[in-house]
C-alpha cells in the first residue's frame, strides 16, 4: 500500500514514525514481526507500507524540529 502526504502544508518538513508489518509477518506464523521507520516527509512524499494477512500499520506525525534535520528524508 502506498500512503501520500498531500494533506500536509507544502514546503514544510514533517517528522513521521511508522510501525508496519515486516515482510515475513503473518498473524498465525509470525505475528510479532514488524518494522519501525522514522524520517522526514513533505506534502510530496509517498510511503510504501507492507500489510500482512491480518496485519496493519500506524503512523505518528509532528512538525519537524531543527534536530530532525539529521533524519533521512523519505521519498
Amino acid at each position: 500500500m502506498e500512503i501520500g502526504f498531500d494533506f500536509l502544508k507544502p514546503g514544510r518538513s514533517t517528522w513521521q514514525r511508522s510501525t508496519a508489518d515486516a515482510p515475513d509477518a503473518d498473524y498465525a506464523e509470525n505475528p510479532e514481526a514488524y518494522r519501525i521507520r522514522s524520517g522526514r516527509v513533505t506534502a510530496r512524499s509517498r510511503l510504501s507500507v507492507w500489510m500482512a494477512r491480518g496485519g496493519g500499520f500506524a503512523i505518528s506525525l509532528r512538525e519537524a524540529a531543527p534536530a530532525d534535520r539529521r533524519l533521512p528524508k523519505l521519498k
